[in-house]
């Protein structure tokens, strides 16, 4: 919201990836919860919190993608958002090394007693972020409003 008060012309870019690997990364974190269930809890209360923002935002104001598109199809994803944000396209963006992006870390870091329970905390936002949004022109993934 305060991001939008301070740039109101600001076009939101939002990455995501499979919940539960976010929610194995927020175990490594000092700031978010040690226990993979309340660290579920965290993260629907902050995508919740996103989608709240999101469906105030106007019209082609944000543009939603996802980390495994990323990373499979590197090149036409940043070229949408080259797109989005009106940026000249540089072959230096693709420098990034994107390989140890942790897809499917949960399996692992997540410890095996935890996996039902926060399979079932974080099951709306699975379907809706684990395999990503349909699959737009160019192989990018995108919600754009």
């Amino acid at each position: 919201d305060r991001i939008r008060e301070l740039l109101p012309e600001a076009r939101l870019v939002h990455i995501h990836r499979d919940p539960r690997d976010v929610v194995a990364s927020y175990l490594e974190k000092r700031w978010s919860p040690s226990d993979p269930r309340l660290a579920a809890r965290y993260y629907a209360t902050m995508i919740d919190r996103w989608h709240a923002i999101r469906s105030s935002l106007p019209a082609g104001s944000y543009l939603e993608l996802s980390l495994a598109a990323l990373v499979e199809d590197r090149e036409a994803t940043v070229r949408r958002i080259c797109e989005f944000w009106n940026l000249e396209w540089h072959p230096s963006l693709l420098e990034v090394d994107l390989s140890r992006s942790h897809t499917g870390r949960w399996k692992s870091d997540i410890p095996a007693e935890d996996h039902a329970a926060v399979n079932e905390i974080l099951a709306p936002y699975v379907e809706q972020y684990a395999a990503g949004p349909t699959p737009q022109a160019g192989g990018s993934t995108e919600r754009s409003r």
